[in-house]
């Protein structure tokens, strides 16, 4: 298997395992990375030039996970969870901790955030004490607790659904995935499928326009579920060890991607709608705790993954190799068409076909 294409930066800092990383634009216009760490800390990195450019400290145990979201006021805020128990919102710009959300009973494993039917962000967490909380980002007071998972509660996400309205998913160790209504907090449906733990999970829109869930599991696989009507529309096998992170994104060919990464110390990159695995990523000496992504400064996307204490930037040039491809398929598809219009008996249409079956094997 191929190691990557394409340049990575490695940035050193964290003096314990990097639990969760995301990514954010600051108010220079450039991109800013921010990780959380077993160290206690989290860290803002600029995400071009590599310079850690705050420390941000008040965790008293491992910061399991990290988020980024828009505040009211249009500024940054940064969310992070801990084993401390507690969630901290921070200035993504000064560093200081504005507020710190209490309520949970166990380690804070995962956050996510979207906006209420007020307008104002809410943020929601899953805890080892088998509940996920949904908190007024704003004033940091609980709202409501959502209770249906019999273990561990290691990931969540968040989705517009086809109603307009926005839905929670989450994963656990009791094997499933629960869709949750994010405004009355009622469950709406459970996902079975999976044979281990939940680990990961990510929402994406597919070619129909229609929701998808794509998850990972201690059962060294990924699915890809309707969000709508539940249903497993496919399973991803290729890792060989438990899936520890995913994420979707768009790549430049203008087709969503999958991305996760796994204890067997590969990345890989799917293609969203087929479920093919195009490409493996290895010669990492560590798992991939964590995943994000951000848009460079040239245009180009950027993976951003945890690698034991470091933080790994990836340029993958596949991606822009794809997309050439792709575009090179489609001028050969033309010429054929406009030879396909012309008289028949002419020798020419069948020179040109042959011409293109030899192009596409070469490219292939």
């Amino acid at each position: 298997m191929e190691k990557e294409q394409g340049s990575s930066v490695d940035l050193h800092g964290h003096t314990g395992t990097v639990m969760g990383v995301s990514v954010f634009r600051g108010s220079d216009g450039n991109p800013r990375i921010v990780s959380g760490s077993n160290d206690k800390t989290l860290k803002v990195w600029n995400a071009e030039s590599g310079e850690c450019e705050r420390t941000l400290q008040g965790h008293t145990h491992w910061v399991e996970c990290v988020l980024v979201f828009v505040g009211s006021d249009g500024n940054p805020r940064i969310v992070s969870g801990s084993n401390d128990e507690t969630l901290k919102v921070w200035n993504a710009e000064s560093g200081l901790c504005e507020r710190t959300l209490e309520g949970h009973a166990n380690i804070v494993d995962c956050v996510a955030v979207f906006m209420g039917s007020d307008g104002n962000p809410r943020i929601v967490s899953g805890s080892h004490d088998d509940t996920l909380k949904v908190w007024n980002a704003e004033s940091g007071l609980c709202e409501r607790t959502l209770r249906g998972h019999t273990d561990t509660i290691n990931c969540v996400s968040v989705f517009v659904g086809s109603d307009g309205n926005p839905r929670i998913v989450s994963g656990s160790d009791d094997n499933t995935l629960k869709v949750w209504n994010a405004e009355s907090g009622l469950r709406e449906r459970t996902l079975y499928g999976h044979t281990k733990w939940v680990g990961c999970v990510a929402v994406f829109r597919g070619s129909d326009g229609k929701n998808r869930i794509v998850s990972g599991s201690n059962d060294t696989t990924l699915k890809v579920w309707n969000a709508e009507s539940g249903l497993c529309q496919r399973t991803l096998q290729g890792h060989t060890d438990w899936v520890n992170c995913v994420l979707v994104f768009m790549s430049s060919d203008g087709y969503p991607r999958i991305v996760s990464g796994s204890y067997d110390k590969t990345l890989r990159v799917w293609d969203a709608e087929s479920g093919v695995c195009e490409r493996t990523l290895q010669g990492h000496p560590y798992s991939f705790q964590c995943v994000s992504m951000f848009l460079g400064l040239d245009g180009m996307n950027r993976i951003v993954l945890g690698n034991w204490k470091d933080i790994k930037v990836l340029h993958l040039s596949y991606f822009d190799l794809l997309a050439e491809l792709r575009r090179r398929i489609r001028e050969l598809e033309e010429i054929i068409e406009e030879l396909k219009s012309r008289p028949p008996g002419e020798d020419y249409y069948r020179e040109a076909e042959k011409d293109f079956n030899e192009r596409m094997n070469d490219m292939i």
